[in-house]
């Protein structure tokens, strides 16, 4: 059985973040679009980043 992760999210206005892997939950890059968001972690250096979205407040999404 895989352990649960939290991540903390940066900013309130978050809805997509970007992980360099899903073992350490460390965020590389974070926004409202998914394309300036898996282009920042590319800039970061990360060239296949695990993208999720973040739920909003009050509701919850099971990965």
């Amino acid at each position: 059985m895989s352990k649960s992760l939290t991540i903390d999210v940066p900013s309130g206005r978050t809805s997509v973040v970007a992980l360099k892997s899903g073992a350490d939950g460390k965020i590389i890059s974070y926004g409202t679009k998914v394309k300036s968001v898996v282009d920042e972690a590319k800039r970061k250096g990360v060239d296949d980043p695990i993208i999720m979205f973040v739920p909003k407040k009050g509701h919850r999404y099971i990965y």
